[in-house]
């Protein structure tokens, strides 16, 4: 086993949803508790960018935005 499927493991077996994107936006990871969450497919998404898949995610740099972290429900 190789140090990136060792890390690789560990990601996918994180209990939370996990989304990684690169600097301009395009997903570059989503492990299978993000999958379930976002009813998606990471092999539908590689390479999209985050603001194009839900308008949902906060995007750094987006105007007007409050700065939401998650898809948690607001209180």
């Amino acid at each position: 086993m190789t140090l990136q499927d060792f890390t690789e493991d560990i990601i996918h077996l994180y209990a939370g949803g996990l989304i990684t994107t690169d600097s301009d936006g395009h997903v570059v990871l989503l492990n299978r508790t993000g999958e379930e969450i976002l009813g998606c497919r990471f092999a539908d998404i590689r390479g999209r960018k985050l603001a194009d898949i839900s308008e949902e995610f906060w995007t750094a740099g987006r105007p007007g935005t409050n700065e939401r972290l998650s898809l948690a429900p607001r209180d």
